[in-house]
This record gives C-alpha cells, sequence and structure tokens, in this order.
C-alpha cells in the first residue's frame, strides 16, 4: 500500500472518530501515533507519543494561550461586557435597529478581549437579548444580530484564530494581531449597515429606542476606561514592539483583575470560575496542538502535502484562492472554527506557499471564511450555541436571522481580497 493511499485511510478514519465524538486532539494523536508505526515503525512512533506532548506544554510562546483565555473570562467576569452595552446603547438606541447596532459595538468592543467566536456569542446573548426583548424587537433580527457579532470575537484581535494559524503555519501571532484589527472593524461596521437597512425596510423588528443627550453620551464614556485601559496596554503594547504577544496576554490579564477590584466586581467566585473557565479552554486547546503535532509528522510520512502542491502547481493564485475559499467554507459548516484550522493548515502550508501567498493576509481571509461557516446554515455551531441558551427560540428563526449578515461577511471578503491594504496597512507601517 503507497503512503498516500495509506495517508487518505488515516483521513477517513480521522474523520470517522470526530462523528463518533471522540475528542478530536485524542482522535489525531491515536491516527498519528497508529499512521507513524504503519509507515515508519513502532520505535519511531513511540518516540512521537513521547516527545509532542513535551514540546508543546513547555513552548514559551504559547503561553498566551492561557494568558489572553484568563483576560477575556476575567472581562466577563467584572462585567466590562455590560459597561460596552450601556455605553453603546446611549450613542446608539436611539436609531431604529439601534439596539441590535449596539450589539455589533458591543461585541467589538467586547472581542478585543475574548478570543472565541462561541464565548463571545454567548456573552452577547446573556447582555444582549433581554434589552432587546424589553424593546419588543423581533427575534429575528436580535439574534442574527447576536450570531452575527459573535463572530467578531473571531476578527478582532486578540483572536484564539490566529494565534492557531500563526501557531500552524509558523506566522508572527503579533502581526496577525494588528491585521485583524481593521476587517474586524470594517465588518462589524457593514453589520451596521446591514441592520440599518432590514430596519429600513420593517421598521416593526426593531423600534427606536430613547434618545439621549450629548452630554449624557459623553458622560457614559468614563465607563469605558477599563476595556480602553487593556487594549492600549495588549495592542499599544504589540504594535509599539515594547512588549511581545506573551507579555500583552500577561499584561493584560493583570490589567484584568486590578480594573475588577477598582470597579469593586471581582468577587472570589468570579475570580476562581475565571481560573476555572481559563483551564477548561486551555485544556482544549493544548490537546489539540498535541493533536495536531502528533498528526502531521504521519501527514508528512504520507507525502500528501507534496501532491496537493503537484497537483496545483498548474494552477494560478486565484484558482488556489477560491480553492481556499470553497474548502473552508464548507468545512466551518461543520467544525469548530479552531478545530478545522488545527485539522487542515498542516496540509494545505506548502501549497499555499507554493502559491506565493502572504500569509499574514491569507489569515485574515482564512478567518473571514471560517466564521462565516460558523453561523450559516444547516451547521453553523454558534447558532446553536446561542439556541441553548434561548430554548424558546427556534433554530431555524435564528438562521432566518443571520441570512442577510451573510452578504455583509461576503463583501467584507471581496473587499480585503480585492484591497490587501485593508488587512495590511497597519502591519506594514509596523514593520
Amino acid at each position: 500500500m503507497s503512503p498516500v493511499t495509506m495517508g487518505i485511510i488515516g483521513i477517513v478514519i480521522l474523520l470517522v472518530l470526530f462523528f463518533m465524538e471522540l475528542p478530536v486532539g485524542i482522535a489525531m494523536l491515536l491516527v498519528g501515533f497508529v499512521g507513524v508505526w504503519c509507515i515508519a515503525g513502532l520505535p519511531q512512533a513511540f518516540h512521537l507519543l513521547c516527545s509532542v506532548p513535551y514540546k508543546v506544554s513547555f513552548e514559551y510562546l504559547w503561553s498566551l494561550i492561557p494568558l489572553f483565555v484568563f483576560m477575556g473570562q476575567l472581562s466577563y467576569y467584572t462585567g466590562l461586557s455590560t459597561d460596552l452595552f450601556s455605553v453603546a446603547f446611549k450613542w446608539l438606541g436611539h436609531f431604529r435597529g439601534g439596539m441590535a447596532m449596539t450589539t455589533i459595538g458591543t461585541s467589538t468592543g467586547f472581542g478585543a478581549v475574548c478570543g472565541d467566536n462561541i464565548a463571545g456569542a454567548v456573552t452577547m446573548t446573556a447582555v444582549c437579548l433581554p434589552e432587546m426583548r424589553k424593546h419588543k424587537y423581533a427575534d429575528t433580527l436580535s439574534l442574527g444580530s447576536i450570531c452575527a457579532g459573535g463572530i467578531l470575537s473571531f476578527l478582532i484581535p486578540p483572536s484564539l484564530g490566529f494565534i492557531m494559524f500563526g501557531i500552524l503555519a509558523d506566522e508572527s501571532i503579533g502581526t496577525l494581531f494588528i491585521a485583524g484589527i481593521f476587517p474586524g472593524i470594517l465588518t462589524a461596521l457593514i453589520y451596521i449597515v446591514t441592520i440599518f437597512i432590514i430596519c429600513r425596510i420593517d421598521p416593526k423588528k426593531g423600534p427606536a429606542g430613547p434618545k439621549f443627550s450629548w452630554r449624557e453620551r459623553i458622560v457614559s464614556l468614563k465607563n469605558l476606561w477599563g476595556m480602553v485601559l487593556l487594549v492600549i496596554i495588549v495592542f499599544g503594547g504589540i504594535y509599539s514592539g515594547f512588549i511581545s504577544p506573551t507579555e500583552a496576554g500577561a499584561l493584560g490579564a493583570f490589567a484584568a483583575i486590578i480594573v475588577g477590584l477598582a470597579k469593586r466586581r471581582l468577587t472570589w467566585k468570579g475570580f476562581s470560575d475565571a481560573i476555572l473557565s481559563s483551564v477548561e479552554t486551555t485544556g482544549m486547546v493544548f490537546l489539540l496542538l498535541v493533536g495536531a503535532f502528533s498528526f502531521a509528522p504521519f501527514l508528512s510520512l504520507t507525502r500528501i502535502p507534496a501532491v496537493l502542491v503537484v497537483l496545483s502547481s498548474g494552477w494560478a493564485p486565484w484558482l488556489v484562492l477560491l480553492f481556499v475559499l470553497v474548502f473552508y467554507f464548507v468545512g466551518g459548516l461543520i467544525f469548530d472554527s479552531v478545530v478545522l484550522m488545527v485539522i487542515t493548515v498542516p496540509i494545505f502550508v506548502p501549497m499555499w506557499m507554493a502559491a506565493g501567498f502572504n500569509f499574514v493576509w491569507l489569515g485574515v481571509v482564512v478567518m473571514l471564511i471560517v466564521c462565516l461557516g460558523a453561523f450559516t446554515p444547516p451547521v453553523g455551531l454558534v447558532v446553536y450555541a446561542v439556541s441553548g441558551m434561548v430554548p424558546d427560540a427556534p433554530v431555524s428563526d435564528i438562521f432566518k436571522g443571520v441570512l442577510p449578515f451573510i452578504p455583509a461577511v461576503l463583501v467584507c471578503i471581496a473587499l480585503v481580497i480585492v484591497f490587501p491594504q485593508i488587512a495590511m496597512f497597519l502591519p506594514n507601517l509596523a514593520s
């Protein structure tokens, strides 16, 4: 049996194990171990099993994962998301659809401290949905804006998706963070225009709220000092080159503790819950990394990545890009965004290098298309996460609500492809 055939069989077995609900990291570790055993022998397989977990666990750069996760959890438990919503409501709530726009604004701000799209959507459901229902908003608009806004946590750095892409593609995580800022903001602005159009067509979906004076709006901005402090520390430090992404994560987590104490909101229970949630998320991510770096040597031995390079060697770069867009859109319908990248990025990196892509720009494009799959029917995982928190809302209604936001993301993807400087301006300025 040829190595390529063994590789294809291994990938099929891996997918079967996924659908049997075996944890993804364990499934990849198992297939990688058995695959290396079959091709290179049992001693090499045991060497893989012994060395990979150690290397993954002791890689200094990856300590930024628990640090940024902890910062996001602390921001949630200290009520920074509620502060964001309150301020955004005073500025946007008086428009038709203003509370849905407020949800997008809150999601954008919260995305600057929370790196996971599902966590972002779940948080916005708890914070924003009760207020929108109180103001008689249609559930389709409310839940659609929550799901659409949730994916901004995967675009606005510090994004767990950018961290994983940077690790797997051997690209600078700090540069990827900076590249995601403008595309994330652009997506949020297109969302707001989409909501404006929806409520222009049918005002009953999002009635206008009370109008606040300019003095009340300006005074409300003082409540954002905690969030602004975190953003300055994290992005100001990384952008200036004064601190590394890992150091930014540590300083950001420490600053989140200080903010919580200063606002007198950080209880012992909230602190312990933030630690527990961070440990659970970090454990899941590191198990994925162990699986990915166990599966990658098996793929290398099968020469599947090399075969992909040969097969795509006659393709124009735009055709390779089209393949990337279609593949990640379909994959995003089925798999969690991080899981999808862990499985596929090591396979595709040689093909992308052969096509001559800039990996920073490509990382932004991949993140956009993967996020689109996360809330698109029929299997948008963000939608089902929100549905689990709102049992009285049919899943069909939530999918109906997200449909108008799909063209918004497609427009953003098209703009980033046609005008790469949307993603590359800040990284080029910083270099």
